[in-house]
């Protein structure tokens, strides 16, 4: 896996969009020259580099409710600010004519979205996408095409966990499954199948006491945000751990 901090050479791009959204071209930062809506034009063309965009499609995707003629020139204003907030002395690195756009430095960009997607296809890249997963795609971004990627990716991410924890049991490394059960839960903390998992695992590790104050922190949790109670079976598993010695893994 590349190292997410090294130096690169001046005319290469790295775009962070986990977390806290990042644009880097060499050594220097332009995200703060941006809109929000040169944000996601930027993310759009750099998830998909190579590819080519249609001006229309993709105006409408940034700003549905405008009329055609409003939503093009509004890609027109935001595509001049990315453009101008490259550096001068690199050449852009999109190319544009009246019908398209394309990211042309696909081979000098490095994407931690398009990293994450292509190490989670692979059986071998599982937890280098989980380590590339720094929070929630472009978190700050209210857009309907933002929000339909952000959930796209924290499904795979779950997905990725899931693998993850059934490998790291299925080898006897309770505390590496307990590190990525903490992560699952903390994507999804009503997860009860989860919850069960994580209380099993530190019970194994000789933590009873953290196992029992996680079922109490969440029962407490339960009722008070969505007035349930525990399900039968998580209810079963604390009395389990409650009445048994402990098993140091």
């Amino acid at each position: 896996m590349p190292a997410i901090d090294s130096l690169h050479p001046d005319n290469s791009y790295r775009v962070h969009l986990f977390g806290t959204t990042r644009f880097q071209c060499g050594g220097g930062r332009i995200e703060a020259k941006l809109s929000s809506s040169a944000h996601l034009l930027l993310a759009m063309l750099t998830t998909r580099p190579d590819d080519t965009h249609n001006r229309e499609a993709l105006a409408f995707t940034l700003w549905p409710d405008y009329s055609e003629e409003a939503a093009l020139a509004n890609l027109r204003r935001h595509l001049y600010q990315l453009q101008r907030a490259l550096p001068s002395a690199v050449a852009s690195p999109i190319a544009c004519d009246k019908r398209y756009l394309r990211w042309t430095a696909g081979d000098r960009t490095w994407v931690d979205v398009n990293e994450f997607e292509s190490a989670s296809a692979r059986p071998d890249g599982i937890e280098t996408a989980i380590y590339l997963y720094k929070g929630d795609f472009m978190p700050f971004a209210d857009h309907e095409w933002a929000c339909g990627r952000r959930d796209q990716l924290r499904t795979i991410v779950r997905r990725n966990l899931e693998t993850a924890i059934r490998r790291r049991r299925e080898a006897g490394d309770t505390v590496g499954a307990l590190r990525y059960v903490e992560d699952l839960l903390a994507h999804d903390p009503w997860r009860e199948d989860v919850l069960r998992d994580l209380m099993d695992l530190r019970w194994r590790i000789g933590d009873r006491a953290g196992a029992l104050a996680t079922f109490r922190d969440f029962s407490r949790r339960l009722r008070t945000e969505l007035a349930a109670d525990p399900m039968p079976e998580t209810v079963h598993v604390v009395q389990t751990i409650s009445q048994r010695a402990f098993q140091v893994a």
